[in-house]
């Protein structure tokens, strides 16, 4: 077992379905990320009035709905990150069976372990048994660290763009064949 800055190996993780109990651990990831991700990027004012007990709530109500699954990866501990997978709700790519990864976080001070990898590789391995035969994400066009990790997994922009409701800024759509 190698231990990495005080931190086991991404390999030593538990995925698992998240369940409605994990929604505040999901909350505190998310927030975290954001502020941690997005600092530089996204006006200020908006990281530091995320609201924990909204984020909670909007997370316990999507565990467990119809056509949305989100998985948590937890060490001994703790849940350490999630990711949300569904079918893509825009419907502006002409191909049949199209998956979305809606969202990706893991614990800022993880970042580098293997684990955004590991969770990312289960999301898409869940996306392809459900019958997908491409997978769609949107990601906003400043975030450099996590286009880089997309195009790691042979995700390509596709061209399309648009405007994120709550930001402001241009998200960029990157695809890919499963």
């Amino acid at each position: 077992m190698a231990v990495l800055s005080g931190y086991m190996d991404a390999t030593m993780e538990n995925i698992r379905e998240a369940e409605p109990e994990d929604a505040n651990a999901i909350a505190d990831i998310h927030i975290a990320s954001w502020q941690f991700a997005y600092r530089g990027i996204m006006n200020d004012e908006l990281l530091d009035s995320m609201d924990h007990n909204k984020k909670a709530a909007a997370w316990s109500e999507a565990i467990g709905n119809l056509g949305w699954s989100v998985y948590v990866s937890q060490d001994d501990k703790r849940i350490t990150g999630f990711i949300h997978i569904s079918e893509y709700g825009d419907k502006d790519i002409a191909q049949d069976r199209v998956g979305e990864v809606a969202s990706l976080y893991i614990l800022p001070e993880l970042i580098g372990f293997g684990l955004g990898a590991k969770l990312f590789s289960e999301g898409l391995s869940h996306l392809a048994k459900a019958g997908y035969s491409q997978v769609a994400l949107w990601v906003l066009q400043q975030n450099a660290r996590s286009i880089s990790f997309y195009q790691k997994f042979g995700f390509r922009e596709d061209g399309a763009s648009k405007i994120h409701p709550k930001t402001g800024l241009m998200e960029v759509r990157y695809v890919r064949q499963i």
